[in-house]
């Protein structure tokens, strides 16, 4: 496995990018444009399955000098574990992940005056940033954003008292603006490390045919316009080993 340093840096990243389904991956290989081979993480721990160890697919890119292993959890419940399936494989090579993001999918059914968004998801304004990498936006995609934009102005934080559950908005937001701290979207941390989840909406005005595709593209999408700015990622999402060392 090649290991791809980040040149312009002290210390190279290694991120885990964790997909959950079979369209999340397509998305992400369309907005990466990426041509890199496709191979497997094995988990060699026995399961109930009689198929035997169960694989995950993953490919292996670079994003502004950042190497990164989009991978395919095939269901949204396997994420965890794959996440140790990647730290103990990467390991064994001498390499470290030091970042895990998440691309989920969520879903509108109607419009209402306040809509709950998990406290661990967020809505990005991503559709005035094409251009600014080396990858494209499809125009439905962009236009599923703006959507969405006129929906994230109505949200309202809540709070679920039956499960004691907080609801955020979070604004929409460039996150090709490096000063994006406030805006970071956290996750519960996998095997101690910093993850971060972002979640392609798929609006029901969406008349595209592949409304859940465009919705996972711009998910990718937000990844890669975060990879740009991973010092300040990690400045804000201390690397608990990283504070160790």
């Amino acid at each position: 496995m090649p290991r791809v340093r980040a040149r312009d840096m002290q210390v190279p990243y290694e991120i885990a990018w964790i997909v959950p389904s079979d369209e999340a991956f397509v998305a992400g290989h369309r907005v990466l444009q990426t041509d890199a081979a496709i191979g497997v993480w094995t988990d060699d721990v026995p399961t109930d399955s009689s198929t035997g160890p169960r694989q995950y697919p993953y490919t292996h890119t670079e994003v502004n000098s950042h190497a990164a292993y989009p991978t395919n959890a095939g269901y949204k419940g396997n994420i965890p574990r794959l996440a140790e399936v990647m730290v103990e494989a990467l390991n064994n090579n001498g390499l470290q992940l030091r970042m895990c993001m998440v691309s989920d999918l969520g879903h509108f059914t109607t419009v209402p005056n306040g809509v709950y968004l998990g406290f661990n998801h967020c809505v990005v304004d991503c559709y005035n940033v094409e251009g600014r990498l080396s990858v494209s936006v499809r125009k439905e995609s962009i236009r599923n954003a703006k959507s969405l934009l006129t929906v994230v102005r109505n949200l309202v934080i809540s709070q679920d008292t039956s499960s004691d559950c907080i609801y955020k908005a979070f604004p929409a937001y460039d996150y090709s603006d490096p000063s994006l701290e406030p805006y970071i979207c956290r996750a519960p941390p996998f095997k101690d490390l910093p993850c971060l989840k972002f979640t392609g909406l798929c609006h029901r005005s969406d008349v595209s045919q592949q409304p859940v595709d465009h919705s996972y593209e711009v998910a990718a999408w937000h990844v890669c316009s975060v990879l740009q700015h991973l010092p300040t990622l990690e400045a804000t999402v201390p690397d608990p080993r990283r504070r160790e060392r």
